[in-house]
C-alpha cells in the first residue's frame, strides 16, 4: 500500500478515462498482486462488472478505492447483463 501512495504523488488525480470498455486483470491468488495501472483504472470507471462482487469489494477496500457501482457478471447471468452493459457504453457516446 505504501508504494501505491508514492506512485500516486506524480499522478494527476483529476485525469479521466476516455469513454469505453476497460478489461482489468485482477489477482487470482494474492489480492495484493495487482498493478498500479489496474488500480488507477478501477478507481476511475463508472461501473465495474465482476464475477464475484464480494472478492472485488475486498480488493477495492484493501486499496482504498471507493466504488458504488459493482455489477455481477458471470456465466449464469451474462445474457441478462450484456444488454445493460451495452446500454451503459452507448450512453457515453
Amino acid at each position: 500500500m505504501h508504494n501505491l501512495s508514492k506512485a500516486k504523488e506524480g499522478y494527476n488525480s483529476d485525469s479521466f478515462l476516455s469513454p469505453g470498455l476497460y478489461i482489468v486483470s485482477t489477482p487470482i491468488g494474492n489480492i495484493e498482486d495487482i498493478t498500479i495501472r489496474a488500480l488507477k483504472t478501477l478507481s476511475k470507471v463508472d461501473i465495474i462488472a465482476c464475477e464475484d462482487t464480494r472478492s472485488t469489494k475486498k480488493l477495492l477496500k484493501l486499496h482504498n478505492i471507493k466504488h458504488n457501482k459493482l455489477v455481477s457478471y458471470n456465466d449464469h447471468n451474462s445474457k441478462l447483463k450484456i444488454p445493460f452493459l451495452l446500454e451503459k457504453l452507448k450512453e457515453d457516446y
